[in-house]
């Protein structure tokens, strides 16, 4: 118990030790929107699950599951609904539908490349793994653009730009949500 107390407080340090160094090297918050579509087939719950930084990886062997294992809910969203959330970059969230069979964590980031059209980067991890009624792929769509599968327990990082909408599918190729960088949060919309 002490050891679980003494992780946790290390994580919640780390984290607050991260935010204060944000606001004093004075980097932006990124505005991020969530939707959920009138014809999803059920409610979204909506979690924030850490910061990239945080040194502590969940598994060596797939770094890309995070690094932390605490989940905050922000929300359960219906069908119809949105939610913004500004973050600091390397913010993640975890995101599951209504029957748990659709469950990613969303990373978002600024990108490593000098390109002002596409400033962000968006991790999706499908956190899908080994179940006993799956496998469940998740369909991810770019805006206007192509479709990719997400296998069980892999990932898809991307850089975009602001406004551009990346649609989470479930194995059916039903909607299950949204997830838009708006951009920077004092930026206007």
């Amino acid at each position: 118990m002490k050891v679980f107390c003494l992780e946790m407080f290390i994580i919640v340090f780390g984290v607050l030790l991260l935010v204060t160094l944000a606001a004093a090297l004075q980097i932006p918050q990124v505005l991020v929107q969530f939707d959920v579509p009138s014809e999803a087939a059920g409610n979204t719950a909506l979690y924030w699950a850490g910061h990239e930084d945080v040194p502590e990886k969940i598994s060596d062997s797939r770094p890309w599951f995070g690094n932390s294992d605490m989940e905050n809910l922000l929300g359960v969203l219906p069908p119809g609904s949105e939610t913004s959330e500004n973050v600091f970059p390397g913010s993640a969230f975890v995101l599951r539908s209504a029957d748990m069979s659709t469950r990613v964590r969303v990373t978002v980031n600024l990108s490593p490349h000098d390109e002002p059209e596409r400033k962000y980067t968006l991790k999706i991890v499908n956190l899908a793994m080994e179940d006993r009624s799956g496998p469940y792929p998740v369909e991810v769509k770019h805006s206007d653009g192509g479709f990719l599968w997400v296998e069980p327990s892999e990932f898809m990082e991307h850089t975009t730009g602001e406004n551009h909408p990346f649609e989470v599918r479930d194995r059916g190729n039903n909607p299950v949500f949204t997830i838009t960088i708006r951009g920077h949060s004092d930026d206007e919309l």
